[in-house]
């Protein structure tokens, strides 16, 4: 019987499971990229009030808008 050692062993088991959470993220991430595409293709958009949409940027890391955008789906 031929000895393998034991961390050669864990580390083969670990990287198998990163790589199924890895590529469970992704189908996921890509299923409601799918998702939202077919919703927003699936109605017409309009705007509530007949005004341009603000693009001004408020205050934060992520880049906010100053106001949100109201809009109207119809099918």
């Amino acid at each position: 019987m031929s000895r393998i050692p034991k961390r050669g062993i864990l580390s083969t088991f670990r990287s198998a499971q990163a790589g199924g959470r890895a590529l469970t993220w992704f189908l996921s991430c890509k299923l409601v990229q799918l998702i939202l595409a077919r919703l927003v293709q699936g109605f017409d958009m309009s705007r509530v009030c007949g005004e341009a949409v603000d693009m001004r940027e408020g205050l934060g890391l992520a880049q906010p808008k100053a106001n949100s955008l109201e809009a109207l789906l119809s099918p």
